[in-house]
């Protein structure tokens, strides 16, 4: 059983959340009997406690007899709770991970050839206002990059990003999309093969 946990108890229980996150709760047991096992005994002793109370004769009324039943089984289902040992367990929930992978192999530096106008396009998305065509790695980074990371900037709103480089262990510690964007901007394609 879980569920999100209402805003008023997040409040009451001083859970602070970020924008993009939550809190659920469920409710956690060590119970070890069969579900089915657990019926029959609910049921034997719901049937034996109400029977034995209004079976007996004396001077108290019906309705007190089943109040004092009612009693008794409170009681006896606080036992099986403790036995159970019913905890209320809190979990904070975030923004999913995006891993965002940048390939920086060698092959990265290639410059592959499109048409006249499909290159000026590439040429301005570059900013490279030279007569030379961009390579892969140009396309890519001006890609993450252009008018201060905005693509980034709007994943970063939906998910938690990490950025990922495929030719070794150098992930990016950056948080934050302007750490990111530097990071991709000091970088260079080096690695001779992925670990893919």
């Amino acid at each position: 059983m879980s569920a999100p946990l209402p805003t008023w108890i997040e409040r009451l229980l001083g859970i602070q959340t970020g924008p993009g996150e939550g809190a659920v709760w469920r409710l956690d047991h060590t119970w070890t009997w069969p579900p089915w096992v657990t019926l029959v005994f609910v049921v034997l002793a719901v049937v034996f406690v109400v029977g034995t109370y209004l079976r007996e004769s004396g001077r108290a009324r019906r309705g007190v007899r089943l109040m004092l039943a009612a009693i008794r089984l409170t009681l006896i289902a606080l036992v099986l709770a403790m036995l159970a040992q019913l905890a209320l367990a809190i979990q904070r929930t975030g923004l999913p991970v995006l891993a965002v992978l940048v390939d920086d192999t060698l092959s990265m530096t290639i410059a592959d050839r499109y048409e006249e106008s499909t290159q000026r396009q590439i040429a301005r998305q570059v900013e490279a206002g030279r007569s030379g065509r961009a390579t892969r790695w140009e396309l890519a980074r001006s890609l993450l990059c252009q008018r201060d990371g905005r693509l980034l900037e709007t994943l970063s709103h939906r998910y938690r990003l990490r950025l990922y480089y495929l030719t070794g262990p150098r992930l990016s510690q950056a948080e934050d999309v302007p750490q990111m964007i530097e990071g991709l901007q000091a970088a260079e394609p080096v690695g001779e093969q992925t670990r893919l």
